[in-house]
C-alpha cells in the first residue's frame, strides 16, 4: 500500500513540473498589431523574461510575420521564437487603417479562446510602428493599458459584439512623433465592406 501511495505521489510531482516547463518555454505577448499587406502582416511585442533584461534594455523583443490569414503570420512568428507565442496576456491589439473588412481577424479572435476579450482595441496608420513606440521610456503597451485604466475603452469583447450588429465601430486612434504616443478618441473604422 505505501508502495502504491508513494508512486501515485511521484507521478503528481511530475505532472506539476512538465506543466512548470511548459510556462517557461512561452512567450508572452503584450502587443500586437495587425495590417493587410498581400494578407496580413502581424507585429508582435514579445516580454522578455526579467533574467535576460535589465532597467536599461529594452522589456520587449519585437517580431514580424505575414500570412495569407492571421494564423498563418502568427504561426511564422512562432518559428522564429526560443518558445511557444502566447496570446493570453495579450494588452492591446491594433488594428491598420490599411484593413478594408474585418471578418477575417473578427473569425481569427472568435475561434482563439487564448486571447483575452478584454484586450483594448485601437487602430493606427501604421501598426508595426506604434508597436515599437515608447513614451518616456515605457513600452508601448504598458502605456496604452495604463492610458485606458480610467477611461471607456472598447474591447475585443465590445469590437466584435459592434461588428457583428453595426456598420462602423469607434475605436480610439493612436499615432506617435516627436517621442510621444497620442490617442485620439474618435477614429471610425468600417466593419463591413460595402
Amino acid at each position: 500500500m505505501k508502495k502504491i501511495i508513494s508512486v501515485a505521489f511521484a507521478l503528481l510531482l511530475l505532472t506539476g513540473c512538465a506543466n512548470s516547463r511548459e510556462l517557461e518555454n512561452r512567450d508572452f505577448v503584450m502587443a500586437a498589431g495587425i495590417e493587410e499587406d498581400n494578407g496580413y502582416k502581424l507585429t508582435l511585442a514579445v516580454a522578455k523574461p526579467s533574467a535576460e533584461s535589465d532597467s536599461s534594455e529594452e522589456k520587449e523583443d519585437i517580431f514580424e510575420g505575414r500570412g495569407k490569414t492571421v494564423a498563418e503570420a502568427l504561426e511564422n512568428i512562432n518559428n522564429k521564437t526560443k518558445g511557444n507565442i502566447y496570446m493570453g496576456h495579450n494588452r492591446v491589439i491594433v488594428l491598420s487603417d490599411s484593413i478594408k473588412n474585418y471578418g477575417d481577424i473578427v473569425d481569427y479572435f472568435r475561434s482563439n479562446i487564448d486571447i483575452s476579450r478584454d484586450t483594448i482595441m485601437v487602430k493606427a496608420d501604421k501598426p508595426s510602428e506604434i508597436i515599437r513606440a515608447k513614451n518616456n521610456d515605457e513600452n508601448f503597451s504598458g502605456y496604452i493599458y495604463d492610458y485606458f485604466k480610467y477611461k471607456n475603452k472598447i474591447d475585443l469583447n465590445k469590437f466584435m459584439d459592434y461588428y457583428n450588429n453595426s456598420t462602423y465601430t469607434e475605436l480610439p486612434a493612436v499615432s506617435f512623433a516627436e517621442d510621444k504616443i497620442t490617442v485620439d478618441m474618435g477614429g471610425a473604422v468600417q466593419n463591413k465592406s460595402a
